[in-house]
């Protein structure tokens, strides 16, 4: 059963500054495409979280965490649904849940783009390994989510992405 947090007008008005600022301040991803992965991510809310259970099976996942254990490292949170352990492979040192800050998450979440972008050149290779992670990327290539790369890249063509 999920529950509903109200959040006044004016904290909502707030948050949408600080979020579209976020992207405007980034420099190293093509805005239109943090807008579309923000978009299907969380739909813009910054206080999205997913528990993903089956990281505690991936060793390579387990290795980005040196060690921790808390079933919060295992989840992805805020706008870009960055997960907690590629955070800290960026460089990131501070709780979970600074993650739901706006502006930390899309750093992360853009570092992590950039990072996919050096990798794999091509925007829909991108999209699917920012989803799917880059082992399931290089192992399955896109077939396994490839709904979630047309949804992506339809909202990044929305948003005004070069095509």
């Amino acid at each position: 059963m999920s529950k509903l947090i109200y959040i006044s007008e004016k904290t909502k008005k707030l948050l949408k500054s600080r979020v579209f600022t976020a992207i405007e301040h980034q420099k190293d991803i093509e805005k239109p495409l943090v807008m579309a992965i923000i978009k299907q991510e969380s739909n813009f809310y910054p206080f999205a979280i997913r528990y993903e259970p089956q990281l505690k099976r991936a060793t390579w996942y387990k290795k980005l965490l040196k060690e921790k254990d808390n079933d919060l490292y295992y989840c992805s949170f805020g706008l870009m649904q960055i997960l907690f352990g590629i955070a800290v492979s960026f460089g990131f040192k501070k709780d979970p849940f600074s993650l739901f800050y706006p502006e930390i998450n899309i750093y992360y979440g853009t570092k992590y783009l950039k990072n996919l972008m050096q990798r794999y050149k091509n925007i829909k290779d991108v999209i699917s390994a920012y989803n799917q992670g880059t082992p399931k990327k290089d192992r399955y290539g896109n077939y396994k989510n490839q709904e979630y790369v047309d949804k992506v890249y339809r909202y990044y063509k929305m948003f005004g992405g070069k095509l």
